[in-house]
């Protein structure tokens, strides 16, 4: 076993992680997960493929990508796999780096060309658009400027009739989340005092993967996220009758509901968590 599987592997077991809920993180299968974790990069399916399942890994169990990757540098075997698939750079043939010098040269000259027609052009259509109608447009300002003088300015009215101060608009009450029965493996909450569920979450530190599933009123339930946020990432979903989450480095994110935060401890590494809506009555629209 090389030093970057056993980095990988220990981190993986301390976090309590088995190979097959690696796998379902991180869409790499299983028997890859197990050829990092012994150093056996060869029956990876080239370099290009093995950084990125190492970064994947690195990132799905809490670990420095950037280190992950500089272990790796320093104990990978010579990547003759890549060497094969590397295609072979034809060198371009001499007449064919002449037409097209020629054409660019062509195409260049003309569009200089076009440009210039087009200043002319333009300077031309204003010079006859100015032309004809600068006396009409003096007499018309000599007119204008009579009118206004001899015109006496309106005394403005001190008597009007005050406008009725608006209405404030009131504020509606906040979300309110109320802890229930832990439902399979999700913590749960019940949502009152709002028509929607709105799950805002926030990647603090580093890359984070995280799955969001909505439930509607049957139960059925539907995947509209499954992916690894970067640091600093924000994303925000909303939801009819019910959200679950499952979050990946749960110590890497910031989770608000509606604009409540979700306070959770840090110590294990992944989180289920599920957000009924619940009715203003106490009775509605809960979700099973």
């Amino acid at each position: 076993m090389s030093e970057l599987g056993q980095l990988l592997r220990e981190a993986r077991i301390q976090r309590k992680m088995s190979l097959e809920e690696l796998q379902e993180i991180t869409k790499i299968r299983k028997g890859y997960l197990e050829a990092i974790e012994e150093g056996n990069y060869r029956v990876l399916p080239g370099s290009f493929y093995v950084k990125a399942f190492i970064k994947s890994y690195a990132e799905a169990v809490g670990i420095d990508p950037q280190e992950a990757l500089n272990l790796f540098r320093l104990s990978s075997p010579e990547p003759a796999s890549d060497e094969m698939n590397e295609p072979t750079i034809q060198p371009r043939r001499r007449g064919n780096f002449r037409n097209i010098e020629k054409w660019g040269r062509l195409a260049s000259t003309i569009l200089v060309i076009s440009f210039i027609v087009l200043i002319l052009a333009i300077i031309y259509y204003y010079k006859i658009s100015s032309g004809g109608g600068t006396n009409d447009v003096n007499q018309q300002t000599k007119i204008t400027d009579k009118a206004d003088a001899s015109t006496p300015s309106p005394t403005p009215n001190i008597s009007a009739t005050p406008q009725p101060t608006p209405t404030p608009t009131p504020t509606p009450p906040k979300a309110e989340l109320i802890p229930a029965e832990k439902q399979g493996k999700y913590d749960a909450f019940n949502v009152t005092n709002v028509d929607k569920i709105s799950v805002t979450i926030k990647i603090v530190g580093n890359p984070s993967w995280v799955e969001v599933k909505s439930a509607d009123a049957d139960g059925k339930t539907k995947t509209i996220n499954s992916s690894t946020l970067q640091s600093g990432e924000t994303k925000t979903w909303e939801f009819d009758y019910a959200a679950l989450l499952r979050i990946g480095a749960s110590r890497e994110v910031e989770l608000s509901v509606n604009g409540v935060p979700v306070s959770f401890s840090n110590d294990d590494f992944v989180k289920n968590f599920r957000f009924n809506l619940v009715s203003a009555m106490g009775t509605g629209t809960t979700a099973p």
